[in-house]
């Protein structure tokens, strides 16, 4: 058998080799949705810093991350094993693998949602985004939504909140 989704191309008889990412990262930080100063292959050209999700082409500034005590510790790989926010449920904290397979994430913010903590009435749906199509990035595990916050129904002098559960996982 073979799988190809955003990834190289795997086979049951291909010696179960680890899997590389075929896609580029975004040049804007997943948080403050300012440019990264990194190039596509993830290359620095300055500062801030950004860190690259291993598992979607989101990105981050580390001075982001610190204000939510989130950084890459060498337990998880580095700055190689940074997972972004996107990867559990804002609500119940929740993996993707934990949540069915599928998580619901915002197009303009680090959150995602579980089936059961989306508020469907409240969010517009998007579906596929073409920003990371382009990319490279198709994933079966993301439906990507604008979640209550980024329309409008929060207010917006709220601040993004990490539950605090996923606030130290990396």
């Amino acid at each position: 058998w073979k799988v190809s989704i955003g990834q190289e191309e795997l086979g049951r008889d291909s010696s179960r080799k680890k899997t590389r990412k075929n896609w580029s990262h975004m040049d804007t930080c997943l948080i403050c949705n300012e440019l990264t100063n990194s190039d596509q292959n993830g290359n620095l050209k300055g500062k801030p810093a950004a860190l690259q999700c291993a598992h979607c082409p989101r990105t981050a500034h580390a001075s982001c991350l610190e204000s939510f005590n989130r950084t890459p510790s060498s337990s998880s790989g580095g700055i190689s094993g940074f997972t972004c926010f996107q990867h559990r449920c804002k609500g119940c904290d929740r993996t993707t693998s934990a949540a069915g397979g599928l998580l619901f994430r915002c197009v303009s913010c680090p959150s995602a949602f579980c089936e059961d903590c989306l508020q469907e009435d409240s969010v517009e749906s998007i579906g596929r985004w073409r920003e990371v199509e382009k990319l490279g990035y198709v994933s079966k595990q993301a439906y990507w939504i604008k979640c209550e916050r980024c329309l409008g129904g929060v207010d917006e002098d709220e601040e993004f909140e990490v539950n605090e559960g996923s606030a130290n996982k990396g």
